[in-house]
């Protein structure tokens, strides 16, 4: 950090606004550590506006007298202008990318069929402020149709919809509690398996931003009515990865908790039966790949240093 003596704007009264601490500790791997401030963590309380309103109030003169300020900007707008496109998804006889150019705020999803490109999802045309993001997108196998998810107000509380690709149509959603949450759509393209967490209800309080699960999904149906396939009775913290065989007979699940990695797989038809380990409780990794239309190799490097590999109908 530099010096607190030097710098426009700088005056020495400048004192942070004051911020209550809580007399909170939680104990980690049999270690106390102490969390005062995290009230802060909640940007919906009113609280935390002020706190924050407060600072803005105290950096904001300093800030705008900070010399090179403009020419920053510039460069960086110029810089930024040169947009960007990603690699093609391909499903079916569409290809599904992102393209960003110059001047627009966000990136859209853009849809290729044949020789014709159309813009599937345009984040800026959903809001007046900028303030909807596409947080992520997965099409079906066969490219018919799109599950995605929207952060609406700048929330970053992802909650997930399906669309129709060819006429935009939205077919399901929004289902919440979905933010960092995988999904592997099941040939056929009326279900899918996806991550959601437990309602704040359902967990002790403070934790509901923990406890997520994978549930087997059926397109327009009630998200309550959804089968629970796997993370009942698991580590609170743990995030999923899901892959589904080509021919959607089996599901491959990891499942990551700090530095603790598990892979499974299970039969895809049967909603949560015929589960099968591949790797248990390691530091490693484990990524699953498809060779053929109900086969699985699933390679780790858990539970030992020596990476192995293991194949699964």
């Amino acid at each position: 950090m530099g010096s607190r003596s030097s710098g426009p704007g700088y005056s020495g009264s400048m004192d942070s606004p004051p911020a209550r601490r809580q007399d909170l500790v939680d104990v980690l791997h049999g270690v106390e550590v102490a969390d005062p401030y995290r009230w802060l963590e909640d940007p919906s309380s009113d609280e935390t506006a002020r706190w924050g309103e407060a600072q803005d109030d105290l950096a904001r003169p300093y800030l705008d007298g900070l010399p090179g300020r403009d020419v920053l900007r510039g460069r960086l707008r110029e810089l930024l202008s040169a947009g960007l496109v990603t690699v093609p998804v391909l499903r079916g006889d569409r290809a599904f990318f992102m393209r960003r150019e110059a001047g627009q705020e966000h990136a859209v999803l853009v849809v290729r069929e044949g020789d014709v490109e159309r813009v599937l999802i345009d984040p800026s045309a959903l809001s007046d402020d900028d303030t909807t993001t596409l947080d992520g997108w997965v099409p079906s196998v066969e490219g018919d149709r799109l599950a995605y998810w929207l952060s609406e107000g700048g929330d970053e509380e992802a909650s997930l919809r399906v669309m129709e690709v060819a006429t935009g149509e939205v077919l399901d959603g929004p289902i919440d509690r979905t933010r960092y949450c995988p999904l592997a759509w099941l040939p056929g393209g009326e279900a899918f398996y996806y991550g959601r967490r437990l309602p704040a209800s359902a967990v002790a309080e403070g934790e509901d931003r923990f406890h997520r699960r994978v549930w087997r999904h059926r397109v327009g149906a009630d998200p309550a009515t959804d089968d629970l396939v796997f993370g009942e009775g698991r580590d609170k913290t743990e995030y999923h990865s899901l892959d589904v065989s080509l021919d959607g007979r089996c599901c491959g699940r990891s499942s990551r908790a700090s530095t603790r990695r598990r892979a499974a797989g299970s039969n895809a038809t049967a909603g949560s039966g015929c589960a099968r380990t591949w790797a248990r409780r390691g530091s490693g990794s484990w990524s699953p790949t498809r060779l053929g239309p109900s086969l699985t190799h699933g390679a780790t490097s858990s539970p030992s240093p020596t990476r192995s590999s293991r194949a699964s109908r």
